[in-house]
């Protein structure tokens, strides 16, 4: 298929900066006594990130380089702990904001493999922009800003185009979505946070074992199990939306992944749904990162390429 633009690829210390402001979440009591959004500056990051990469967020090859150095590969996210601004900066939202940022690339070249997976693209022009943290929205405005001086260009196909525009559509939908539902008294776990609530009222027994008991699970066991159902529903509906889109582009084999926990510890499941292609599970955690399943297996370091 032919190529309908190009784009540089990306290595370990080529920066990344939004284009413009965006938004965050400001909590600075008692001015201001619960989470509302409130404009946000993006901090330059480098595609190879201290957290991300310790976490398995980073994506590079390890045997196709760049310069002498590792070339970015689809998936990739720079991950955990950039630090973004608020304004006003005085903001006790930065112990949740930070921890849990993230800058993804959603364009990669499908026919273009290094190490057996498509080359991940973002740069300024063509306008492959990352996915960038924002609340409560994330918002594509992030780039790569001195890749265009790398010296080899990949590929991408109309199909990786139309793949890289709906995985940042619906990625934008369902966080609008979830947002919103936030906001109200929905709650996919509602039945089974009741029933134990009740549980443990009965076996307290006294009023004011009941009482402190209710407290307890009725508000910070309520909403926990709220936001893991949310974000297990979401992880399963953005899988089934990646798999359609991966058909319906003609950009691989269709894969449903379903990620469980957060960006520190938790793992994601991959189902080939081909039948051709990858599946397994892959884990991870700070300092760690292993699965299992099908892969393509890995090229020993003595046969590196440097492009």
């Amino acid at each position: 298929m032919p190529s309908a633009a190009t784009c540089p690829v990306n290595v370990i210390w080529d920066f990344t900066l939004p284009i413009t402001v965006g938004t965050h979440m400001l909590l600075a009591p008692p001015a201001v006594p619960a989470p509302v959004v409130t404009v946000g500056v993006e901090m330059i990051a480098t595609m190879m990130w201290t957290a991300g990469f310790a976490l398995g967020k980073n994506k590079f090859t390890n045997s196709v380089f760049h310069k002498g150095v590792f070339v970015m590969q689809e998936g990739h996210d720079i991950g955990p702990l950039i630090p973004d601004v608020t304004i006003p900066p005085s903001n006790l939202w930065y112990v949740t904001m930070w921890p849990f940022s993230k800058r993804e690339v959603k364009f990669s070249a499908s026919t273009v493999k290094m190490d057996g997976k498509a080359t991940g693209c973002t740069t300024i022009w063509p306008p492959f922009v990352m996915l960038c943290c924002c609340e409560p929205v994330s918002i594509p405005f992030g780039y790569s800003v001195i890749c265009p001086l790398n010296t080899v260009r990949v590929g991408l196909t109309a199909g990786d185009i139309w793949a890289g525009v709906l995985s940042i559509a619906v990625s934008m939908a369902l966080d609008l979505i979830f947002y919103r539902v936030s906001k109200g008294s929905w709650n996919p776990l509602k039945g089974v946070t009741r029933n134990a609530n009740q549980q443990i009222n009965r076996i307290a027994g006294r009023e004011g074992m009941r009482t402190i008991a209710g407290e307890v699970f009725g508000s910070s066991g309520k909403e926990f199990l709220k936001s893991q159902g949310n974000n297990l529903l979401k992880n399963a509906i953005s899988g089934l939306a990646g798999a359609g889109i991966t058909a319906l582009t003609g950009t691989g084999n269709p894969q449903i992944k379903i990620g469980l926990g957060n960006a520190w510890v938790g793992g994601e499941g991959v189902i080939d749904v081909s039948g051709e292609g990858q599946h397994g599970a892959e884990a991870h955690g700070f300092g760690f990162q292993g699965g299992a399943g099908s892969s393509d297996s890995q090229t020993p370091w003595s046969n590196f390429t440097d492009l």
